[in-house]
């Protein structure tokens, strides 16, 4: 088996639950308590907007927040 060469590649990542969480902390604390998420990528294929979605949603939903979602819809999302 060959190793992947992109994961011994430096690089650089974002926590997407943590960002999430910490977005969604401030928005609560600011009294805000239904928002709407934008989003423009497909979801199927850009695997990083995928996660920060559902984190997101799940972290907003947790506190309470009303989540009304815009954008672009795919299969299983």
């Amino acid at each position: 088996a060959v190793a992947d060469p992109v994961a011994s590649l430096p690089s650089v990542t974002v926590d997407e639950h943590q960002a999430a969480r910490l977005i969604v902390e401030h928005l609560h604390s600011r009294g805000h308590r239904k928002i709407f998420y934008f989003y423009n990528w497909p979801l199927d294929i850009h695997l990083a907007a995928k996660r920060r979605k559902e984190a997101f949603i799940t972290f907003a939903r947790a506190a309470g927040i009303e989540v009304d979602e815009i954008g672009e819809k795919t299969e299983g999302v």
